[in-house]
């Protein structure tokens, strides 16, 4: 889906802080929640880190509330729902 033009001016006309912090944690919830919705146990997934690494591909092993646990090179890691996406 691409972005709304409007949605984007919309943003754009933030003109303080305390309205792009709310915005980012809106944002980060919606990623969290899209992310448990399409993952589920034994699935594959891509793992996202910083800008600066590869994303790792793994497979899920156990879901948390906010984190789940992912076997990548059979090391087992938690990693936070919006860094996961699912191949």
């Amino acid at each position: 889906m691409k972005l709304n033009q409007t949605l984007v001016k919309s943003i754009n006309q933030i003109d303080n802080l305390s309205d792009l912090i709310k915005l980012q944690r809106i944002v980060s919830e919606a990623r969290q929640t899209l992310g448990r919705n399409t993952l589920s146990v034994g699935s594959r997934c891509v793992v996202h880190g910083s800008t600066k690494l590869k994303p790792h591909t793994g497979i899920i092993k156990k879901m948390q509330e906010k984190r789940a646990i992912v076997e990548i090179n059979n090391m087992s890691y938690r990693i936070p729902y919006d860094m996961i996406e699912a191949v």
